[in-house]
């Protein structure tokens, strides 16, 4: 998390996302599904999403605490939820952030093959480089070339290779529009294609960047 110091950094980056202070013209972002999952004790299955909000931001108060474990409270078991909460924290509600700084001129990604953990999409973005869990050049081609794609033509519509699975993606500021890049649980097929995101979550992510003051973002 970036530490303002006044000079280098002047403000919080959600700020400056408000403000939309950014360089460049276009952005392509994706997150990983599960990414607070590995930064979070799974063994501390006892913590409440209250207690480790309060325990990972100490200037809450009692009633932001117990806001955080209302909006947890429908995600299943506490140690799933503080993962979640860790992870939208830190990773997640952040980059809506940062689409909302780029209207009409940002895409977003959700990276979903299993376990769906920080750092799992890397073996993706850079094929030959080892072998990944899902070995399916369908998907390697559709997940890396979009990024190619990207960095080429700052649109991942406008396609290096045009064969590849990828539909066409949506600016996310139509209708919440993602690409979702998963592959089938039963026979190990890819899944590329566009999904909404989650208003629930859009709805925390308000709540974090209300506090952003409070989280260092």
């Amino acid at each position: 998390v970036p530490v303002v110091d006044g000079t280098f950094i002047t403000q919080r980056p959600t700020l400056s996302f408000m403000q939309r202070k950014v360089n460049g013209a276009p952005l392509l972002a994706v997150t990983n599904t599960f990414e607070g999952t590995v930064f979070v004790n799974q063994s501390a299955t006892a913590v409440t999403a209250a207690q480790y909000s309060s325990e990972l931001f100490p200037d809450f108060t009692a009633a932001q605490a117990n806001t955080v474990e209302n909006l947890y409270s429908g995600l299943g078991p506490d140690i799933f939820q503080t993962s979640a909460m860790q992870g939208e924290t830190i990773f997640i509600c952040p980059t809506y952030y940062m689409l909302s700084a780029f209207p009409g001129r940002s895409f977003k990604g959700e990276f979903a093959i299993p376990p769906g953990f920080h750092g799992s999409d890397l073996v993706y973005y850079f094929p030959g480089t080892s072998t990944p869990p899902f070995n399916n050049t369908a998907f390697i081609d559709a997940f890396a070339q979009s990024f190619t794609s990207f960095i080429i033509n700052q649109n991942p519509n406008i396609k290096v290779d045009p064969s590849t699975i990828t539909p066409p993606w949506s600016p996310f500021a139509i209708g919440d529009t993602e690409m979702l890049f998963n592959q089938t649980a039963l026979n190990g097929l890819p899944v590329v294609h566009p999904i909404t995101t989650s208003s629930a979550l859009l709805t925390r992510c308000q709540f974090w960047e209300s506090v952003g003051n409070l989280t260092a973002q």
